[in-house]
Formats: C-alpha cells, structure tokens, sequence
C-alpha cells in the first residue's frame, strides 16, 4: 500500500522550502493529492481582553495565509490544496493532517525532512 494523500507543514525557512518540496516530489512519484498546511498560532478568547486576542489571532491568519501565497509561488501552478488550520507545533500539525485524511506528514527538519506515517485514529 503506497502513499495516497502528502500533507506538508508550510513554513517560510530553507528547511520549510525544502520541506515542500521533497512532499511534492513523494506526491508526484505516488500519483498523491498533495496538502500544504499551515498552522496560524491563534489563541483562545479570554474574559477580558477579547479584543487583542481577536486582533492577535486574525493577524496570525493572515501570517499563515502569506506563507501559503509563498508556497504556491515556490510549487509553480502543482496540483495541491492549500490550508490554514489553528494551532501550532508537531501536534497540532499531526492532528490537522490526520483530519485532512493525510497518511503522510512531511515537516522541515534541521538537516532533511521529517516525514511521519499517519494512521487513523
């Protein structure tokens, strides 16, 4: 059984770019969908200062819509989805691919990418 959905985490660095890019060649090699995410650090309202965090989050939303704009840029026209979900860090991007239906997860890494199996839940 080979792989059928890549999920890659969009983040604006070498590693993120490189990242992308070894998720659109395994997409490419399996005949895969190909799924760029990226994750806005947004933060629950509170009691009291609403308006901040409403501030806060639509800012990091905005953030995470630029990084997919470069993304798009760096794919060429490739045949990809491209989506902002909230959260950040290893987790959030596992939880998110995992609810994409993706069964492989690539994210940028110090020296290559990190590629994890994602199996359902």
């Amino acid at each position: 059984m080979g792989v059928r959905h890549v999920v890659v985490v969009c983040e604006s660095s070498d590693a993120g770019q490189t990242a992308l890019r070894d998720a659109a060649t395994t997409a490419q090699e399996w005949d895969a969908r190909l799924t760029v995410l990226a994750l806005a650090a947004t933060e629950r309202p509170s009691r009291c200062c609403n308006l901040q965090t409403t501030s806060w989050n639509a800012e990091m939303r905005r953030v995470a819509a630029e990084e997919l704009g470069r993304a798009r840029t760096l794919l060429q026209g490739a045949d990809a989805a491209f989506v902002v979900r909230e959260g950040c860090g290893r987790h959030a991007a596992e939880r998110a691919a995992t609810e994409l239906g993706g069964d492989l997860l690539v994210r940028a890494g110090r020296r290559r990418s990190r590629r994890r199996t994602l199996t359902a839940r």
